[in-house]
């Protein structure tokens, strides 16, 4: 699809009353499609994963990076904590920096 001037001008102001999803649906435009020129124009940002506490989602290795540097350890040389249970790396970092 084509987006003109006046269609993506229309879509600005609409997207302050109105999910991308909505005016989709009421423009008869696909939603990949307009959420994909919406990023490029940088007006729409992916919302974040939250977690179901509704924290940001960490990695494992982001977890062994902070208990590396905690314990003054190589990361690399604690690469086989990855395998670990998640919250037992947030344990130990919660006792590390206690």
């Amino acid at each position: 699809m084509k987006y003109t001037n006046e269609l993506l001008e229309e879509i600005k102001k609409d997207l302050e009353t109105m999910s991308p999803q909505e005016i989709a649906a009421a423009r008869d435009i696909s939603e990949r499609s307009l959420i994909a020129k919406l990023s490029s124009m940088g007006l729409y940002k992916k919302q974040p994963y939250l977690t179901k506490m509704g924290t940001p989602s960490i990695r494992k290795s982001e977890l062994v990076d902070q208990i590396a540097e905690l314990t003054g350890e190589d990361s690399e040389a604690l690469d086989s904590l990855e395998k670990c249970n998640k919250r037992v790396l947030e344990l130990l970092i919660k006792h590390l920096t206690c």
